[in-house]
């Protein structure tokens, strides 16, 4: 097997046709990047290794790596469903819904929360919507109480 040797100009002929004395690299537009701005180390006297800048397009490529913001936390239902029972505790209905509305967005299988919001609608005067809520709420668990009471509640009102 005969061995090639290659010289460095034919495999970049462009570093070997820059002069040593200048200030450019082999890309004045890499380094007119404001991310590239490259210290003169030496203060101004001319040298290739501090003046030229061959991986300009690595960075263009691969930017500086920036923190990366942290994704906003996402809101635990629970907590959500406790701040409307204070709400419906303290006999404020509409806020106390919007707070089961919340909880139900996120959890929506969820029956305590079903309940919850139906016996809200229904001391809001919504019987209709509280009946189809209670409804709701024991197709998804046949054997809950709560769901079972109100549904009744409602029906006797």
């Amino acid at each position: 097997m005969k061995e090639v040797m290659l010289k460095p100009n034919e495999l970049v002929p462009e570093i070997d046709s820059v002069s040593d004395n200048t200030h450019d690299s082999l890309s004045t537009k890499d380094n007119n990047h404001p991310d590239l701005v490259q210290e003169n180390l030496l203060s101004g006297l001319p040298n290739s290794f501090t003046h030229r800048s061959h991986f300009g397009w690595l960075r263009r490529i691969f930017p500086t790596s920036k923190p990366m913001p942290s994704p906003a936390p996402i809101p635990d239902p629970k907590k959500i469903n406790s701040r409307g029972e204070k709400m419906f505790n303290t006999r404020r209905y509409r806020e106390a819904l919007e707070f089961y509305d919340r909880a139900i967005e996120l959890s929506p299988k969820n029956v305590t929360y079903l309940s919850n919001r139906a016996a809200a609608l229904s001391k809001l005067g919504r019987t209709e919507e509280a009946l189809n809520q209670w409804e709701e709420a024991i197709k998804l668990d046949p054997q809950s109480a709560q769901a079972r009471h109100g549904l009744g509640m409602s029906l006797l009102r």
